[in-house]
C-alpha cells in the first residue's frame, strides 16, 4: 500500500477523534451562550454543527468497514489475533483504530508469519 493511501486512511481515522474534541468544546460554548440574548439561538447553533455530525458518523461507518476488510485480508495475523482485533475495533473503535493503523498498516511486516499448525 502506498504512503499516500496510508495517510488518507489515517486522516479518516483521526477525523472522528478531532470531531469529538470540537463537538465537546462547541457544546460547552453553546451552553455558556444560552444566557446571552444577543447570541445566536441554540437551534441555529446546533444546525451549524449538524452536517459535521452526520459526516463524522458516515466516516466512522466507512472506516470501520475498511479496517474490517483489511483485518480479514491481513495474512500476517493469526486467527486468534484476528478475533481479538475484530472485537477491539468494533467496541473501542476510536481508540483502537489508530493503534491498528500504526501496527498493521503503517508498519507492514516484511515477512509472512508461518502458521504453527502441523
Amino acid at each position: 500500500m502506498s504512503k499516500a493511501k496510508k495517510f488518507v486512511i489515517l486522516g479518516f481515522t483521526l477525523y472522528p477523534v478531532g470531531y469529538i474534541i470540537y463537538f465537546m468544546s462547541f457544546m460547552f460554548s453553546m451552553v455558556a451562550r444560552l444566557d446571552d440574548p444577543s447570541s445566536m439561538g441554540a437551534v441555529t447553533m446546533f444546525q451549524s454543527i449538524f452536517v459535521l455530525h452526520i459526516l463524522a458518523m458516515l466516516i466512522m461507518m466507512v472506516i470501520l468497514a475498511i479496517y474490517a476488510i483489511h483485518l480479514v485480508k491481513n495474512k500476517y495475523l493469526k486467527d486468534e489475533m484476528r478475533i481479538v482485533w475484530a472485537i477491539l475495533l468494533f467496541f473501542g473503535n476510536m481508540i483502537t483504530m489508530p493503534v491498528y493503523w500504526y501496527m498493521h498498516i503503517w508498519k507492514e511486516p516484511q515477512s509472512k508469519i508461518l502458521d504453527s499448525t502441523i
